[in-house]
């Protein structure tokens, strides 16, 4: 984001799909809803959950109820 002087504002626009929901979530309610002792945001990169699920990396959460985030454009990835 080069927007510097709106860059919170913009931050809490932006919503994600997430390995545990379609709805889109925003960053801020992420970390809300982040399990206890979670201190990471998790995201992987793919333009679709099939790709996501497929993806080696994504062996440690598939049995665990850790949400990944699914960044969708490369910019988005700036973002983290």
């Amino acid at each position: 984001m080069t927007d510097t002087e709106n860059q919170e504002q913009l931050l809490r626009l932006m919503r994600y799909n997430s390995t545990k929901s379609d709805a889109g979530i925003s960053l801020e309610d992420y970390v809300k809803s982040m399990t206890e002792g979670q201190k990471k945001i998790y995201f992987i990169s793919a333009q679709q959950k099939d790709d996501v699920m497929s993806n080696p990396f994504m062996s440690p959460f598939k049995q665990s109820d850790v949400p990944v985030l699914i960044v969708g454009n490369q910019i988005d990835e700036m973002v983290f």
